[in-house]
This record gives structure tokens, sequence and C-alpha cells, in this order.
């Protein structure tokens, strides 16, 4: 799927989205509701907001009505508009978009809405409903295009999305303008594929944590395999959700019993959750099965969350990194409903305090085949120069050099005491190309200031692990050959022969690529796999908790 296109009205709003500067005093010229909203706006503050200071969008707001002369965006002559009506309606729904339809006023505006419908409607009432669903239109669409928190700590070097990227004002004209205002909130919306595939399966969890089967006091238990069981189908439906599918199912008519291939289901379920295997749904398994499901519902809130930080790029194709699940995987079409074209393994970094792998989006510009290692400083001083002085051997037996400057052709220094003293300041220490060259034979390189790529490795046996925090930041991949192809792909002057050679040469090769690939470094422990299902990743670098509690603080603040 495309992204949607905008509306003309707002792609031509969009264009002078900054000239039509918010209002920053009250003009005692405007009358009837507006003048009421106009006052909010600029005092900043709606007292009967769930959120109920406002400077968050207040200025956005602002401009929505000067776009519109000051008239009232969502009532005609007292009635209310079909737009308003069906913005309304979607606010109540956002649940499934992994928002809180509390955030955002929904309740409030539904009555507000019900009274305005029964009439006559007085100014106060208009002037209520007016505001309160501009100020939550305008933070719906804020949330969708930049998110509702930033969290510096997962993502220091992440640059923030522009302000002049998506104008807020002009889409809340744009919505209060048409009678389906989807298409709107959708552009807003990001197009990733992972995130519009993580969305589409947000509402199934939904349904199944609602189901009474899952709740504390159910009775509908299972203890004895030839005891009726009327619950079978419900169950059958639960552990698929969770990835446990049974073999088959009964017609639905005589699906009354916990038969063989629903048995079979449950006793992996109970494997997996470190349960009794007792193949029946008894209590233990009953609570585990809930609290699997509110875990992924709580990992796709906050992934879908972190998704919106992003900056949008347009569709072609891309790499996505997911630290917490140490994969990485490769898109032809990075935007719509695509699935990945294959994905692979990665090692990611440790987690301790300065060996995160850190979160970013930057652009592959070359590969390098055969490449030097260019040990980091620190991990130079602490970890080789101290085992070159233990051991005069280390060095050589280890393919490491002694260099002075960064070119190729640098010239190497002899390993005595003296310069491994100067390790650090005029000398550096570089591992040369070969079998125990620590970035393996190619490198993948995205230019930025953290000196973080993806790289081949040495350590083949790292990726039969099933933690792969393990490295010192950057992102080790499995199948560097298959990467190395598919960048390349379409660049005639490299062939799979000479690529194969290139890989095994004793002197670096740099290949310049004529299109740059965006690399996202992602942090979501929440993400769908390859049969549908939504899978939750341990919180490895412990990141959650802290965006719950920001998210908890609501809206309010100035961004």
């Amino acid at each position: 799927m495309k992204p949607l296109v905008l509306p003309a009205l707002l792609l031509a709003l969009a264009a002078t989205a900054r000239s039509a500067a918010g209002q920053s005093a009250i003009d005692t010229s405007l009358t009837g509701p507006v003048a009421t909203v106009q006052a909010q706006l600029v005092e900043g503050k709606l007292a009967y907001a769930r959120w109920a200071k406002i400077e968050d969008v207040s200025a956005d707001v602002q401009r929505a009505y000067g776009h519109a002369n000051w008239a009232t965006l969502w009532s005609t002559a007292g009635q209310v508009t079909t737009a308003a009506e069906q913005t309304v309606r979607l606010l109540g729904q956002v649940d499934s978009l992994g928002l809180d339809p509390a955030d955002f006023d929904a309740a409030l505006l539904d009555s507000l809405r019900a009274q305005l419908a029964a009439g006559p409607a007085s100014e106060a009432l208009l002037a209520q409903f007016e505001a309160t669903l501009s100020v939550s239109t305008a933070r719906l669409l804020r949330a969708l295009r930049f998110g509702r928190a930033r969290q510096p700590k997962a993502y220091p070097k992440l640059t923030r999305p522009s302000a002049d990227d998506y104008d807020i004002g002009a889409g809340v004209y744009a919505v209060s303008r048409t009678a389906d205002p989807l298409p709107v909130f959708d552009q807003a919306s990001p197009q990733w594929a992972p995130y519009r595939t993580l969305l589409a399966a947000l509402p199934a969890l939904d349904r199944v944590a609602s189901d009474s089967l899952l709740q504390p006091g159910a009775a509908v238990l299972a203890t004895r395999r030839t005891a009726p069981f009327h619950a079978a189908p419900r169950l059958r439906s639960i552990l698929g959700t969770l990835g446990f599918p049974t073999d088959s199912a009964p017609a639905a008519t005589a699906d009354t019993l916990i038969d063989a291939s629903l048995a079979k289901s449950i006793r992996a379920f109970q494997k997996s959750a470190k349960v009794p295997l007792t193949g029946l749904f008894d209590a233990p398994t009953r609570d585990k099965l809930r609290a699997a499901i509110r875990q992924r519902q709580r990992d796709t809130r906050l992934t879908l969350e972190r998704w919106r930080w992003l900056p949008r790029r347009p569709d072609g194709r891309a790499i996505v990194v997911n630290i917490p699940e140490y994969r990485l995987h490769v898109y032809d079409q990075v935007n719509g409903p695509q699935r990945p074209s294959f994905s692979m393994k990665v090692v990611v970094g440790r987690a301790a305090e300065d060996r995160y792998t850190p979160m970013f989006v930057e652009d592959m510009e070359h590969v390098i085949f055969s490449p030097f290692w260019e040990v980091p400083q620190t991990i130079a001083a602490d970890e080789i120069v101290p085992k070159a002085r233990k051991d005069s051997t280390y060095l050589a037996r280890n393919r490491y050099v002694l260099v002075r400057g960064y070119a190729n052709n640098a010239p190497q220094v002899s390993p005595d005491s003296t310069t491994l003293a100067r390790v650090g300041k005029s000398v550096r220490v570089r591992q040369l190309p070969g079998d125990y060259n620590s970035l393996g034979r190619v490198k993948f390189m995205l230019p930025n200031d953290l000196n973080i790529y993806l790289h081949d490795t040495n350590e083949k046996g790292f990726f039969r692990r099933e933690t792969r925090a393990l490295s010192h930041g950057c992102v080790r991949v499995s199948e560097p050959q298959r990467l190395a192809e598919w960048v390349l792909k379409g660049d005639t002057a490299w062939s799979l022969d000479r690529m194969k050679k290139a890989m095994k040469a004793e002197q670096p090769e740099l290949v310049r690529l004529s299109e740059h690939i965006p690399v996202l470094l992602v942090y979501h422990t929440a993400a769908v796999d390859d049969a549908g299902v939504v899978r939750s990743f341990k919180d490895v670098y412990e990141y959650d908790e802290e965006l719950e509690q920001l998210l908890s603080r609501g809206f309010g603040s100035p961004r």
C-alpha cells in the first residue's frame, strides 16, 4: 500500500503553514463561540479536559482557526458537522492505534455531541465542543506524526522530526473540512511496513485479552481430559494468537473436549511458560495465558509509540535492525504492509552502559570488503594493550599492527613498550584483513559520529546463542555475503564471483553505493513474525519502564 496522498486542501495549507502565524493575544473583535475558544487557547488551558494544560497544541489550533478566518470548525448554525461526528467517533476508537481514548477526551466529546444533537445548543456548549474537539484532533495528529514522548536515554542521537515536516494546524483544518477524516490521520502516521503490520495485529490481541475465559474469576477450567469443555474453540483461538496453533480442529459443533491436538498445543505453551505440563486448561495455565497476552499488548503499544518517533522516509529499500529481537530485516519496499525480503540473526551491544548499541537512522553509503579493523581507543587501551604487554606474541598472532595515521598505507611502527605507551595518542591499533579480523570479511558503513556500523565477524559461535547482546556496540550480521549481494544488487560491476574474491583479499576495497540505503537501528520489544504472530522480546536494555512513565504524564508540555 502506497502512503495515502493528502487532500489537495491540506497540501495547499501545508505549503504556507509557517506564514499563518498563531494568535498571541485576544482578538476583541471576535464574538460567539470562537471568542471563548480563542481566549482559552491564548490562556493555554481547558479546565474540563483530562489534560488541562494545552500549551503543547495551542499554537497549532490557533493556526487552524486562522485558516478558517476564526469561524467555527465543527458546527454550522449550531449544528454539528459530519466531519465533527466522524472525528468524535474516530477518537473513541484510538485504542486500535495503541492509544488511550481517555487521553483525547473521547467520552466527553461524545457526551457534548449528544447534547448538541438534542438542541437547541447554547453558546457555551458550542464553545466547549469546539475547543475540546480542536485540541483533541491536534493532539492525535501530533501523537501520530511525532509520537507522544521523548526518551533521550534510548535514542540519544535520534534526529527529532522537524515541525516544518508536517503542519498540525493545517491538519486540524483539513480534518474539519472533510466527511472522512481517516485519510488525514492515516497520512500523519508512519508508513513503515513493520509499523503497519504490527498495527494491524493489535485488534486481535485486544479481542483475546478481553475473553472472559482468561479472567481471574472465570470458573471455566478443564481439570480432566474426558470432562466436557465447551470453551475449546476459544482456547484454540487464544493459543493460536500466541503462536501455539493446533494441528487440527474438530467441527465447531463437536469441539467440546480437550482432544490430543489441543492438549499438545497446551503443553507447548505450558513448557514455554514454565508451568506443569498437564495438557489441561487449569488455573496456572489460564493465569500464564492472561499474563502473556497482556505483555504482548503492552509491548505492542510501546513499540508503536517508538515507531512514531522515526523520521519519515520515501518508499524503497531499507534495513531494519531490531535490537531486542537480535534480528536484521531487509525490505525491498519499506512503506506499506510488505513483509521483509529476508531476515538474519545479529549480535548487538552488551547490556552495559558503555556498550549499548544506540538507536538512530542513517544511510548506508559504502561497503568495505576485507576491511581493516581500526580499533577504537577505549578497546585498544582497556583490552589489547594490557594483553600485548603480558604476551609479546599477542599482536602478531591476532594480526594487530601499530600505525600512525588513518590511511590504508599508514606507516607501521614497532610494537615496543614505548609505542604501546603512545596508543590512543599518536599511535593506533589496527587489525589486518583475514580470518582473525574482528570485522570479518565485510563491513557496511553508515557514517555517524558514534562510529557504529554493520559488519561480519570471526566469532560465528555467537549466533548460536539465544541472547546475543555481546558486542562492543556495533552490529554483527550472521549472513554477510547475502547482505552484501542485496546491497549491491543492480550494480553490474559486482558479480558474485568478484564479491567473493574481494572478501578474501589482503587489502581493503571500498565500494561506494550509487543508491544510499536507510538503516534503522531500533529498540522494539514487539514485532509480527512471518506467521503473523505478535512476538514479545526481552527488554534487554530495560528501557520500557521509563517509557511507560513518560507516557503516563499525559499531554500538556510544550514540545
